[in-house]
Parts: C-alpha cells; structure tokens; sequence
C-alpha cells in the first residue's frame, strides 16, 4: 500500500485496495474491517483488467461514502464513490491521466485531487459535486504522490521524481497553499541520483495525526542528504 491510504471510520472501520505490481491484471481486491484491524474481509473485487492496483480508500465526510482511486495507464485511472458495502458504485471520470491520483481533498462543494501522471502533465482538479464535472487548474512540476491538510488550514504536496514526460525537473518540490486556489513552490529538494528504477524514486510522504504549519513531520525516500530521515518542519511566512 502507500502511505496514507487507508480510510479509518470511527476507529473501527477499515478500508484499502491491493497496491501491487498486477502485470497481468488479475482482479484486485478492497479489503474491509469492521473491528478495527482484528479481521478482514474482501468487501469489493475489480474485475480483471479493469485497473492495475488500487492507490488508496477515502472516508468522504460530507457525503458520508467511501472513495477509491485507481491507476495507472489508459482506461485504469478511476474514481469510485461508494457506500460502506459497495453495494452503490458511482463510477467518475473516463480512466484516463486526469482522473489517475492518490490522495483527496474533501470540501462541502468540491472534491480536490493532484494528478501523479509522470506520462503527462499534472494537475490540481477540482469536482464540483452537483455536476460531478472536473476541470484542471494549476499546473505542478511533476506527478504528486502525497498530500496532507494541517490543522491551520494549511495544504500541503509534494511532487514526486519518477521517469517520464511528465516529469518537468530533477527537483522534488513542496508546495503549499491557502485555499486549494493558489500553490505555492516554497522548498526544492534533490533526487539522490541513483538509477530510479532500481533505488526509488524520490518522494516526500507526510505523517498522519494533528500537525499544524509550525510543526509538521515529512519521511524522505531517494532524497540527496535526506534518505531514510523523518523531517520536523515549519512554514515561515
């Protein structure tokens, strides 16, 4: 699984989908517990060659339903809203790159992604609710894996250093905003320069639990100088 990825209602229900390889698209499977992690069940199957792997499950608090995002390639990228059996599946979006993220944003009106293409551009997309019509807005430096809100109403993302054209720089860039408007590139950091295929690609994941914009903590994976390290930060206006 990635970081993060888990949907965990009233600490006791427990949702998340198969992150595998998947190079033969065998069915892939979201996992349900109803006490808290002491057993599971399959609540949900895709079907074969529907999606390559499951990027994480998401408690939607304003319509009390489970989101799903999926990946990676033409016709794999969705979007699920489903109630807690997945009994009821809205299906959103086409398959394609702008539906193909990790993490969400939840707003009364709007539900808010990040693309993590590195086959072409990535950007912030917004959903309005009512329409369930997307359109992109700004435009990152590379796909983002992670992403986190503050307790200050701070948002944060990170893009990642993968390999494709998506791909604008060597950098992997923390970027901030406000409002879900406007982001802002405050921090660079270096890919460590080993072959990304073999030793990973550079990323910056956030922790869980209440952080605000003066103390935060990020983990740093193929980062120059920070590999393997837990990073304690804070935005300086």
């Amino acid at each position: 699984m990635l970081h993060q990825s888990i949907a965990v209602i009233d600490k006791k229900h427990i949702y998340f989908g198969e992150y595998c390889n998947n190079a033969s698209r065998i069915e892939v499977p979201v996992y349900r517990s109803k006490d808290c992690g002491q057993s599971f069940e399959v609540i949900y199957f895709f079907p074969p060659k529907k999606i390559k792997h499951v990027h994480g499950c998401y408690h939607d608090p304003y319509e009390d339903k489970i989101w799903t995002v999926t990946g990676d390639y033409a016709n794999e990228c969705h979007i699920l809203c489903s109630d807690y059996n997945f009994k009821h599946i809205e299906w959103i979006g086409d398959g394609q790159q702008m539906y193909r993220t990790c993490r969400l944003f939840f707003q009364k009106d709007t539900v808010h992604w990040i693309m993590d293409s590195p086959l072409q551009d990535s950007y912030h997309v917004v959903l309005d609710r009512k329409t369930r019509i997307a359109q992109k807005k700004q435009l990152f430096q590379g796909p983002v894996w992670y992403t986190k809100k503050l307790d200050d109403n701070y948002y944060l993302a990170a893009t990642a250093q993968e390999i494709g054209p998506g791909v604008k720089d060597h950098l992997v860039h923390l970027m901030v905003s406000r409002d879900l408007e406007k982001w802002e590139d405050i921090y660079q950091f270096e890919h460590d320069g080993y072959p990304k295929r073999y030793f990973k690609f550079g990323v910056l994941s956030f922790a869980d639990g209440h952080q605000d914009s003066h103390s935060f903590y990020m983990f740093a994976e193929a980062i120059q100088g920070f590999d393997g390290k837990i990073l304690e930060c804070e935005i300086v206006d």
